[in-house]
């Protein structure tokens, strides 16, 4: 299907006012390289989904304390292609993803220039910090790419404090990250954990996630909290042993739903809280 320039141009303007109408103005059109293109993906639209809701303490990492941002940014990117549907008809394809698509997430957003990336390894974005979610659309269409215009910052600050900060030790003073060591991904892994990796889980108080590396990143000192009401409303901060204790999978599942710390299920969260407290000297 060929859509004339006319119908595409309003079908652009269309799909950004339904993203800014959600707060999403974090947003940029592009077109695909060559070994991105293909007939389903002639256009993408990178959007920033902000989820900082506030430093409120607890033990689950903010990423985490909404609703699944897998689902949550889906429900509007899929909102605003309708909206370009309903100008371009049935023929328009599109697909959204957050951390699921094909494409590298964190290299479209610094090509959009939504950001740069800060020695943590995250995208840093001028006004939300590194405390947003990347997702994208693609789309059949091949809508304008957006003139890109500079960001007033266009690299961290190179302060060093993520590098001296991170507890593994995962992040280095040349930029290379070493995954294995990073706290976050510890928290995640299945099965009995290396007296190394405990040393790493039992540094800091979080039993799902990491966000030391964040929490000292001065870019993300003052950040505004989220418009999103989904990542500011109805928050679980913490777990307890009594959460995850004698709990199936199952049960966990249906007593959590649309959580991103539910697919992990509750053994790895119950095996890394009771390294927790076993650090902290008590049982409960």
């Amino acid at each position: 299907m060929e859509w004339t320039q006319l119908e595409l141009s309003k079908g652009k303007l269309r799909l950004r006012e339904c993203l800014n109408r959600a707060g999403l103005t974090a947003h940029a059109f592009l077109a695909p390289e060559p070994a991105e293109k293909t007939d389903e993906i002639r256009s993408i639209v990178v959007v920033l989904f902000p989820y900082f809701a506030g430093e409120a303490p607890g033990n689950l990492s903010y990423y985490c304390r909404g609703l699944d941002y897998h689902k949550v940014t889906a429900r509007y990117l899929e909102e605003a292609a309708k909206a370009l549907q309903a100008v371009l008809g049935e023929d328009l394809v599109y697909h959204a993803y957050a951390d699921t698509g094909p494409l590298a997430d964190r290299y479209l957003a610094l090509r959009a220039g939504l950001g740069w990336i800060g020695k943590n390894q995250m995208l840093i974005h001028p006004v939300w910090g590194s405390y947003c979610f990347i997702s994208y659309l693609t789309l059949n269409a091949p809508l304008e790419a957006d003139a890109l215009a500079a960001t007033a910052e266009t690299t961290c600050m190179r302060c060093g404090r993520c590098v001296r900060s991170c507890p593994g030790g995962a992040l280095t003073e040349d930029g290379a990250f070493r995954p294995e060591r990073c706290r976050s991904s510890i928290t995640q892994k299945t099965g009995e954990l290396a007296p190394w990796e405990i040393q790493i889980l039992q540094k800091d108080s979080l039993i799902f996630g990491c966000d030391v590396c964040q929490k000292v990143c001065p870019h993300n000192a003052g950040v505004p909290l989220t418009m999103i009401k989904e990542f500011r409303e109805d928050l679980i901060a913490s777990l307890s042993k009594a959460d995850l204790q004698g709990v199936s999978r199952r049960q966990f599942a249906a007593r959590y739903p649309n959580r991103a710390f539910t697919w992990r299920g509750p053994a790895v969260l119950r095996r890394n809280l009771e390294l927790l407290l076993e650090e902290a000297g008590h049982g409960d």
